[in-house]
C-alpha cells in the first residue's frame, strides 16, 4: 500500500481518529488495515479490543477535540505523504446508483489514495449523498465539491482549525482556496452507524463553531440552519 518514506508510518496508511469509543469503533469491520488513533490514556482500552498492532496513541494534550485530533494524525506523516482518514463508525462504501454495498471498501479507499499519491491533487473523498437522482452518469467525479467522513490527504502546510465541529468544512475550503481543486468520486457514498454520533457529535450542539466558519468564509459560501448546523458549503471555484 505505497512505499515507506516516513520513519513513523508507511505512506498510504489508513487511520481513524477515535475517543472514548473502544467498543463502538466499528471501522475495522470493513477496513481491516485501519489503525485507530487514540489518546495515550485510552490506549490500553482500545488495545484490549482491537489489538496493539491496530492502535496508535498520541499525547493526551494533542487530543480533546476533533480538530486537534485530525492534526495529530497529520503529524504522523512527513510533508508529501498521503494517508486515508475515516470516521470511527464508518460502515463502508455504497454504490450511489443501486444502494448496494461495495464488495471491498478498502479497495475503493486505496484507489483514491493511489490517485492522490501520483497526482498534484492533495485532498480526495467520496459523495455526500446516497440519492441516485442527484448523480449523473456523465459526472463520475467532481473537482470542486465537498466531502467528509472518509477523506484522503496529502500532507501540506495546511492544518485543521482547533474546533470541535465543522473543522472538515474549513479544511476543504482551505484546500480549494490554495490548491484550486480536490477530487471527489461521485459513484460511491459512505455510511456510518450513528450519523449524529461518532467522534464529531451532533452538529446542532456546536453553533459557536459554525459561527466561526461563517465569520471566516462568509455567507456566500456557508449556509446555516436555525439550529446552528451547517446546511451547505459552497466552493468559490467554477467547475464540476
Amino acid at each position: 500500500m505505497g512505499r515507506r518514506i516516513s520513519a513513523k508510518l508507511p505512506d498510504g496508511t489508513i487511520l481513524s481518529p477515535s475517543y472514548g469509543r473502544a467498543e463502538k469503533a466499528t471501522v475495522r469491520n470493513v477496513l481491516p488495515s485501519c489503525k485507530l488513533v487514540v489518546p495515550k490514556s485510552q490506549k490500553d482500552a482500545y488495545e484490549a479490543i482491537h489489538g496493539p498492532e491496530n492502535v496508535i496513541a498520541v499525547a493526551d494534550g494533542k487530543d480533546g477535540n476533533i480538530g486537534k485530533k485530525r492534526n495529530a494524525c497529520l503529524e504522523l506523516f512527513e510533508d508529501g505523504e498521503t494517508f486515508g482518514m475515516v470516521d470511527d463508525d464508518f460502515k463502508g462504501f455504497f454504490h450511489v446508483k443501486t444502494g448496494d454495498p461495495v464488495k471491498c471498501s478498502e479497495s475503493i479507499l486505496e484507489s483514491v489514495i493511489q490517485l492522490i499519491q501520483h497526482t498534484d491533487i492533495v485532498f480526495g473523498g467520496w459523495n455526500n449523498t446516497s440519492d441516485p437522482m442527484k448523480v449523473a452518469d456523465f459526472k463520475p467525479f467532481s473537482l470542486t465539491k465537498q466531502f467528509y467522513g472518509a477523506v484522503v490527504i496529502k500532507k501540506t502546510r495546511l492544518r485543521y482549525p482547533n474546533w470541535q465541529r465543522f473543522e472538515d468544512s474549513d479544511y476543504f475550503l482551505q484546500v480549494v482556496s490554495e490548491f484550486r481543486r480536490v477530487f471527489r468520486d461521485n459513484r460511491y457514498c459512505i455510511k456510518v452507524n450513528d450519523p449524529s454520533g461518532g467522534i464529531n457529535g451532533d452538529e446542532s450542539k456546536h453553533a459557536k463553531d459554525s459561527t466561526k466558519l461563517v465569520n471566516k468564509w462568509g455567507t456566500k459560501l456557508i449556509t446555516r440552519e436555525n439550529t446552528g448546523a451547517v446546511k451547505a458549503v459552497r466552493t468559490p471555484l467554477k467547475g464540476p
